[in-house]
């Protein structure tokens, strides 16, 4: 119980950093690009990337610490971090082929997932009459 209290509690944080960050570069850069998304994902990226490294490494006995801040500020903050990680550690381990099959899949998946969300939302929308 206590973990997934943690991993709540990281969650709503990393939850609500998202929007805060999101909010404040769309004041600061304007909505024509999607730069917060950008930020946060690099950002999640980079985070994920240090703390793998430098303080969670498989020996860590920081496991609680490591669930909170990974999988749940991350995991609310961004999944691109994730996936980003991973492709790396496919590459780092000489698996040239996973690596790029997941930043394909991810990628193509991704969009198509998008795609298909926001036709199903229209369908709906329009079916609803609003």
């Amino acid at each position: 119980m206590g973990e997934i209290l943690l991993l709540a509690a990281g969650g709503a944080l990393g939850a609500v950093s998202r929007y805060g960050l999101n909010n404040l570069t769309v004041k600061l850069l304007g909505d024509s690009f999607p730069y917060g998304t950008l930020i946060v994902n690099c950002l999640g990226c980079f985070v994920l990337g240090f703390l793998m490294q430098w303080g969670f490494s498989s020996d860590s006995h920081n496991t609680h610490l490591k669930l909170m801040l990974t999988a749940g500020f991350l995991g609310a903050f961004t999944t691109f971090s994730t996936f980003s990680y991973e492709t790396l550690d496919c590459f780092k381990n000489g698996d040239y082929f996973n690596g790029f099959s997941n930043i394909l899949a991810n990628v193509l998946l991704g969009l198509l997932m998008v795609f298909i969300g926001a036709y199903l939302g229209s369908l709906l929308k329009q079916n609803s009459g609003t």
